[in-house]
């Protein structure tokens, strides 16, 4: 089986299903979603397991599928496959994908012979109708539950749960299957500039001569700060990871570099920074609440604490006082209420870049932010949690002036 998707394997699945969902294979549409990125098909991460399943047990005919989509897995994101007994789980980096259980029943030699066919000619029929109809551009399946049997009519059929959610029932001559599916809400990052106006004249006094980077502009608050900055008319610096699309198209400041020492290096000390906001987050999921997943923590740590001591290190050696702004999070103050919403991995290596020790030149100004709206805070009901993007001015604001 394979271990991980690629765009092109995406595009050839999109053309045998029909599936016209942008979900898959469009940058631009995925960016203001809550995957991000374009994902793998669910219905060909399903059918690839189930071809695996065939593999082992060509000798027995299935009886009934359960499917359930627990995260979603991004393109040339690579994942392993857990077997026990007919229980099959998908994980990538230590999050669960998805879990898939097979039941078999006794053999039906005709009906066998024709059973891989009739499943995958089914999950086609489920990807094409749920990502091109019903919800459609911009869905997304959480649940399958697939049946056997010797059905006359094939019929689609719908109940709507909520005005982005279905259920489903799709089916055809030996297979009906029931889905839940969901139709993502895009993300706006409307500001409402009548609210920061106030805040313009004495940005622009103090802001006027300082030159300011951006570290991870294309995230929710970077690219917040960044408009708010434009709308100013400040000059600002923007660092992202080189394999992240460019979102500032138009921003002849836009850098985008391999976060290796030498090119970090290299880049602070061409800008010699005034003032440094660093936004860089790696993916953020879901994590087990009864332990601490150690691979998690340390790409957590990767970004919060080691990039980051090594941006001041770095900015040690200008002979200038430089500002660094650390969003940290307020689950820090309150970790019981918010246990549920940031993983243990993400508390902590936010607590230990709260540690870092500034120096003679470089200060280091930890702020816990609370929960704001954006891509990382969808509820699958269909709303964004959060507060709104804007009030990240007030913050911006103590760390300038104090």
């Amino acid at each position: 089986m394979k271990n991980h998707f690629t765009l092109k394997d995406n595009l050839q699945f999109k053309v045998k299903t029909n599936d016209n969902n942008e979900i898959h294979y469009n940058h631009k549409f995925t960016r203001d979603l809550m995957v991000k990125n374009p994902i793998v098909h669910g219905c060909n991460l399903t059918l690839n397991t189930i071809l695996n399943y065939y593999k082992f047990n060509n000798t027995k005919t299935i009886d009934s599928i359960e499917i359930n989509f627990k995260n979603y897995l991004n393109l040339n994101e690579k994942f392993k496959v857990k077997k026990k007994g007919n229980n099959f789980k998908i994980i990538s980096n230590n999050n669960l994908i998805l879990d898939l259980f097979i039941k078999t029943k006794k053999n039906n030699n005709n009906f066998k012979l024709n059973q891989k066919k009739y499943l995958k000619n089914l999950l086609y029929k489920i990807s094409e109708y749920v990502g091109s109809k019903n919800p459609g551009n911009g869905s997304l399946i959480l649940k399958i539950y697939i049946k056997s049997g010797n059905f006359k009519i094939r019929n689609i059929t719908q109940r709507i749960l909520t005005r982005n959610s279905r259920m489903l029932v799709v089916s055809n001559e030996f297979f009906t299957s029931s889905i839940l599916a969901t139709k993502l809400k895009r993300f706006k990052k409307n500001i409402d500039y009548r609210k920061i106006s106030s805040f313009k004249k004495k940005f622009v006094k103090q802001l006027k001569d300082k030159k300011i980077i951006i570290f991870g502009s294309s995230g929710n608050l970077g690219s917040v700060l960044k408009k708010i900055l434009d709308k100013f008319k400040i000059k600002t610096y923007l660092i992202n990871r080189k394999q992240k699309l460019n979102v500032f198209k138009n921003s002849k400041n836009q850098i985008n570099i391999d976060l290796n020492d030498n090119s970090l290096k290299k880049k602070i000390s061409e800008i010699s920074p005034d003032l440094i906001f660093f936004f860089m987050s790696p993916k953020i999921t879901k994590s087990n609440l009864n332990r601490v997943d150690h691979k998690k923590l340390k790409n957590y740590r990767l970004v919060y604490y080691t990039l980051l001591k090594k941006i001041i290190d770095f900015s040690k050696v200008l002979k200038k006082k430089v500002k660094i702004f650390n969003p940290s999070t307020i689950a820090l103050k309150e970790i019981k209420k918010y246990k549920h919403k940031y993983s243990r991995e993400y508390i902590i290596a936010k607590k230990e870049s709260e540690k870092i020790k500034s120096s003679k030149n470089v200060t280091l100004c930890s702020y816990r932010l609370p929960q704001f709206k954006g891509t990382n805070n969808y509820n699958i009901a269909g709303f964004y949690e959060g507060e709104n993007l804007e009030n990240l001015i007030f913050y911006i604001d103590d760390f300038i002036f104090s």
